[in-house]
């Protein structure tokens, strides 16, 4: 996908992975995230936050810069990306679902399309469950959004396997782009 021109950007959400996997990469997620949140505020845009880890911290669509970067510098460790002891992963997909259809009747638009920009490592435990299940969300709000992946890459072979399934994702899918950071 092409680099999106400034005068074309829409209001947008930045999903933070701040799980435990994600320690190492969490100065440049958070400089990378608030760039990225600026670029939109400064062209008048709305960002909403939702940061995943232990719990989820989410914060609706604002112009809040203050309230925007902490959001995104929020560390939590511990949580997951995974399914644990039956209950739903940190990464409710849910969550994320309703905040964007909250965003849609607070401007009273059905169905407005919104920029996401995901940071993740895929540090993913159930591989065979979350794999599939992750890249066919994706590819569903894709199909709707523009959907930015930056996928911090490890050694790990779940992991290879994983950013192989995004890369062919990507080929098929026009409004998804994908970056390893």
């Amino acid at each position: 996908m092409k680099r999106q021109n400034l005068s074309e950007l829409l209001d947008c959400v930045i999903v933070i992975d701040s799980s435990d996997s994600m320690r190492y990469a969490r100065k440049k997620i958070s400089r990378k995230g608030i760039a990225i949140a600026d670029k939109y505020l400064a062209k008048g845009k709305k960002v909403a936050v939702f940061n995943f880890g232990c719990r989820s911290i989410i914060t609706d669509f604002s112009e809040n810069k203050r309230k925007i970067h902490q959001a995104i510098r929020r560390y939590q460790g511990g949580g997951s990306t995974r399914r644990y002891r039956g209950r739903d992963s940190d990464f409710n997909t849910e969550l994320l679902e309703h905040l964007i259809e909250d965003y849609e009747h607070s401007i009273h638009q059905i169905a407005p399309q919104v920029d996401i920009k995901i940071f993740s490592d895929m540090d993913i435990y159930e591989l065979d469950i979350f794999d599939s299940y992750f890249t066919r969300y994706i590819k569903k709000l894709a199909e709707k959004h523009k959907v930015a992946l930056f996928l911090r890459k490890t050694d790990l072979p779940y992991d290879a396997l994983c950013m192989n399934e995004i890369k062919e994702l990507q080929k098929d899918t026009p409004n998804l782009s994908y970056s390893e950071i």
